[in-house]
C-alpha cells in the first residue's frame, strides 16, 4: 500500500483553509466629488496649451514621416518588381482580404487578373492623403494601362475628403451594364439588350467613383489597401492573415448590395407577369 504523506496532507488542508477565508469585497458607496470653477478654468487653460503643443508635435511627426516615405518608395518599387514574377499576384492578394472580396464580382475578379502592379503613395503636402495606382498589362476589358484612385483632404477642412476616381476606357462588350439593360425588356428593347454588355462591377465602380465626403467618413476600400494590404502584401497572397472578424462586416455589406439587386429582379419579374 502507498505510504501516507503527512506533509502533502498538511499543505492541502492549509490551502483549503485559505480559500475558505476569502471574502467578497464590500461594495462602497461612491462619494460625489466636484471642483470649483476656478480650478476648471485653470485646467481648461492648460488643456488648450497642451493642444497647441500636440499640434506642433503632429506637424513635426508628419514632416519626419514624409521624409522616410521618400526613402521607402524605392524599396516599394523594388518589391513590386519581385511581385511581377508571381502569376496574378495582385488579383489573389486583393481577393484574400475578405472585405475586398466582399466588394468584388466575378467580372471584377477576371479584370484584376490583368493587374501586374499596385503602388500606394502619400500625396505630397497632404496631412493624410494618398493615391493608389493600378497598372495593367494588355487587357480585353479596357484600354487603360494605369488607373489611379486618390483620397485627400479638402482645403475646406480636415473633415472633408476629396476622392478622385479613375477614368476607365472600357472596351466594347466589357463596359458595365446600364440599368435599363439589366431589366427584362420586350420586343425591340429585348433584342437590343441581348447585344449589350451584361458585365457587373463593384470594385471597378469604386475605383472609378469621384466624390466628396463631408462628414469625414473615410473611404473603406482605400483605407484597407493603404493601411493593411500595402504594408505586407505577401502575407495576404499566402493567406496568412486572419481577418474573419472583419468578414462579418463585409458579409453584411455584401448582403445589402445583393438585396438591392434582388429587389430590382423581383420588380422586373412582376413587370413581365403584368
Amino acid at each position: 500500500p502507498d505510504t501516507f504523506n503527512f506533509e502533502t496532507f498538511y499543505l492541502i488542508i492549509v490551502r483549503m483553509s485559505k480559500k475558505a477565508k476569502i471574502e467578497e469585497p464590500v461594495e462602497e458607496v461612491e462619494e460625489e466629488v466636484s471642483v470649483s470653477e476656478e480650478i476648471r478654468a485653470k485646467i481648461e487653460s492648460i488643456r488648450e496649451e497642451l493642444d497647441e503643443v500636440n499640434k506642433e508635435a503632429d506637424a513635426k511627426i508628419l514632416e519626419v514621416a514624409r521624409s522616410f516615405e521618400q526613402k521607402r518608395l524605392p524599396l516599394y518599387k523594388k518589391r513590386n518588381e519581385v511581385f511581377k514574377s508571381i502569376e496574378k499576384f495582385w488579383q489573389k492578394t486583393l481577393k484574400n482580404h475578405l472585405l475586398v472580396r466582399a466588394n468584388m464580382t466575378d467580372d471584377d475578379d477576371e479584370a484584376l487578373g490583368f493587374c501586374e502592379e499596385v503602388l500606394v503613395e502619400e500625396i505630397p503636402g497632404s496631412k493624410d492623403g494618398f493615391m493608389i495606382t493600378f497598372r495593367f498589362k494588355n487587357s480585353p476589358f479596357f484600354s487603360n494601362t494605369e488607373l489611379v484612385k486618390s483620397i485627400n483632404y479638402s482645403a475646406d477642412g480636415p473633415t472633408t475628403y476629396v476622392i478622385k476616381g479613375a477614368d476607365i476606357k472600357w472596351k466594347k462588350g466589357y463596359e458595365p451594364a446600364k440599368e435599363e439593360e439589366t431589366k427584362s425588356t420586350k420586343g425591340k428593347k429585348r433584342a437590343a439588350a441581348a447585344e449589350a454588355s451584361t458585365r457587373e462591377y463593384i470594385f471597378f465602380d469604386w475605383l472609378s467613383t469621384s466624390e466628396e465626403e463631408e462628414d469625414g467618413e473615410r473611404d473603406r476600400l482605400g483605407e484597407i489597401i493603404h493601411e493593411e494590404i500595402w504594408e505586407d502584401p505577401l502575407q495576404y497572397y499566402l493567406g496568412e492573415v486572419d481577418n474573419e472578424d472583419e468578414d462579418e462586416e463585409g458579409e453584411d455589406e455584401g448582403e445589402f448590395e445583393e438585396g438591392e439587386e434582388s429587389g430590382e429582379g423581383e420588380e422586373s419579374e412582376q413587370g413581365e407577369d403584368d
